[in-house]
């Protein structure tokens, strides 16, 4: 059965600015209909790259093809592609409606046809009453969500968002991932988000793409960015970890006082280890098999409400980070396992 084309192929994609390189041979399919994020620190090149898809940028080098067809070079109006700012952009001497419309009537659209699409746009954002305040009467969600609409209006094939929610109050911005990804599978339209804030991609994103100094680091779908990181980076971006560095020699690793067989031809491995795949167990409990388990001493307690994040110190130079209930016994001294499965082997 042959694959569907991509809605975009981002190919080799490198930018400068003076001696810095900010992309650095970008490669990268996006399909029809995902909600793709890409997720960095600043200074890693996500919306230079946005920009470049927006065509507010020309990259140095490499192409961009969108439904077959070669972007790159294309004017930034004659793109099918809209974007939502960060600031949203809105124009403060309009109403809503005419916020919306402003486009259409750009594209000089005939009055019954523009009136229709605004009108159906308002409803489909719950934004119908609203249709004559100006953006200064709305609340934050509101403003945000008037932003999407006037992209939305133009029926866009890519719809870009950079930063959208980072304005709002935690609250609202919960509520608002919510919406949008309730909006992008509600339209079909394939989204293209930018954010730095990790939580908020894995609870948005069909894949995230890892941004790190230019490079992609790792491209996957949110569960399996966080069970299968590829590098510590990664690793330690999304959620919390323990690196944990392992000696191998004779088809045995090591780490602190703990053992194992493990075939490698590294001397040394880095592992990964989520701190809730550690448990808190009684000394006569019954191990589970393939596990590991150690004594230490809790030096460090984060209260997080439902849960607790612990710090221990197994001697041996092993210091462990575990997620606990907020339940559990809060002894100074315990007995801690792990099964051999969770550790994820990376790169480095």
């Amino acid at each position: 059965m042959m694959q569907a084309c991509p809605l975009l192929s981002i190919r080799a994609v490198t930018k400068r600015f003076k001696n810095a390189v900010v992309l650095d041979g970008i490669t990268l399919d996006i399909e029809q209909s995902e909600f793709l994020t890409i997720l960095g620190e600043s200074g890693s090149g996500k919306t230079t790259l946005l920009r470049i898809i927006a065509g507010s940028e020309q990259p140095d080098s490499g192409e961009l093809w969108m439904q077959g067809e070669r972007l790159d070079g294309v004017p930034p109006n004659r793109r099918n592609v809209n974007t939502v700012f960060q600031h949203y952009a809105l124009f403060p001497h309009l109403s809503v409606f005419e916020n919306i419309a402003y486009g259409l009537r750009a594209k000089r659209v005939r009055e019954p046809e523009l009136t229709g699409r605004v009108d159906a746009v308002l409803a489909q954002m719950k934004l119908g009453e609203f249709s004559r305040r100006r953006p200064a009467q709305l609340s934050g969600g509101q403003q945000q969500r008037v932003a999407v609409a006037r992209a939305l209006v133009n029926r866009p094939s890519l719809l870009l968002l950079d930063e959208p929610l980072s304005a709002l109050d935690a609250s609202l911005r919960r509520h608002m991932q919510a919406e949008l990804k309730a909006l992008q599978r509600k339209v079909g339209i394939t989204f293209v988000f930018v954010t730095h804030d990790q939580e908020e991609a894995m609870a948005l994103s069909d894949r995230i793409v890892l941004l790190r100094q230019g490079r992609i680091e790792q491209i996957d779908a949110p569960r399996d960015i966080y069970n299968r990181p590829k590098t510590a980076y990664v690793a330690s971006f999304i959620g919390h970890t323990n690196l944990l560095s392992a000696q191998i020699d004779s088809g045995r690793a090591r780490i602190g006082g703990l053992e194992w067989p493990y075939a490698s031809e590294r001397r040394e491995t880095l592992f990964s280890l989520r701190p809730e795949h550690i448990r808190i167990v009684k000394d006569d409990e019954h191990g589970a098999p393939g596990g590991l388990r150690c004594k230490g001493s809790v030096r460090r307690r984060v209260f997080a409400g439902a849960s607790e994040l612990l710090e221990v110190d197994c001697g041996y130079g092993l210091e462990l980070k575990i997620r606990v209930s907020g339940q559990t016994a809060r002894a100074d001294q315990v007995t801690v396992e792990f099964s051999l499965e969770r550790l994820v082997p990376l790169l480095g």
